[in-house]
């Protein structure tokens, strides 16, 4: 054999059992996208709100993400098909999706625990962490929580992953976008703060900017037409930071179901 194929060989061979997830099981079937497709049509929601065409490039993401970002998952959480890196990579998609240069690239490690775990930043047992240092961590059950619970505006992914994208894009910057979002979401935060009977936006999410930044992606994705109805400036601040609109997503998506 000769000897340019027997360091391919065993090259293949490192590569395919170093490689842990999904994607690289599936790296000569040519099936492979198909089978994405059909987990995320069973297992992630906002896939099934997309085009064909974008469903695509949905999954081009989700293979570049699993291919360029470390994902370490605790081994006490059962990853039956790799149900761990799949929909942590969509997580990222997700929030990325109206971006065309979609990499958060401050951010490539990703930390995965089956629960709360205990932080020294924060000093206490937390859901979820974003360092400065490039670092997430989720708690798996929070994470799937999450998801799960489609419409009570708490994601903890798209929490962390709004901090990772505030720390990546706008902090420090002179974006006219967010200095425009900032505006509008302190007199929203004012207004939230002092009406005692609005329920909207969780106390957590009061804290500080910082923190209402986060919430606010939460609600955008999790609940985008009340959102709108109820902040409508706000709404549309955040649809233009995300480049992309939820809203109206949903309510083609409910037009299409009833024509159908």
């Amino acid at each position: 054999m000769p000897f340019f194929l027997i360091i391919g060989s065993i090259w293949l061979v490192i590569y395919l059992n170093k490689k842990t997830h999904f994607l690289a099981r599936l790296f000569f079937n040519k099936n492979k996208q198909d089978i994405l497709h059909r987990f995320y049509t069973a297992n992630f929601n906002y896939y099934t709100l997309l085009d064909e065409a974008e469903q695509k490039n949905f999954l081009l993401r989700v293979t570049s993400f699993l291919e360029t970002n470390q994902l370490k998952i605790n081994p006490q959480i059962s990853n039956t098909n790799h149900k761990v890196e799949l929909l942590v990579s969509a997580a990222y998609a997700q929030i990325t999706f109206g971006y065309e240069d979609y990499e958060i690239t401050s951010f490539t490690k990703i930390i995965v625990d089956p629960d709360t775990f205990y932080s020294k930043l924060a000093n206490h047992q937390v859901k979820g962490l974003t360092v400065g240092t490039g670092y997430i961590f989720y708690s798996w059950a929070d994470f799937l929580k999450g998801y799960e619970l489609k419409n009570d505006n708490v994601n903890l992914a798209l929490h962390e992953l709004a901090h990772a994208l505030y720390i990546d894009r706008f902090r420090d910057t002179e974006n006219p976008e967010w200095q425009l979002w900032e505006t509008r979401a302190a007199g929203v935060l004012e207004l939230e703060k002092s009406n005692t009977t609005t329920v909207f936006f969780r106390a957590y999410g009061k804290t500080n900017l910082y923190e209402f930044w986060a919430a606010t992606v939460e609600c955008f994705f999790e609940n985008p037409i009340n959102l709108k109805k109820q902040y409508e400036n706000l709404y549309n601040s955040t649809a233009g930071l995300l480049k992309q609109d939820m809203a109206e997503r949903l309510l083609l998506k409910e037009k299409a179901s009833t024509i159908n």
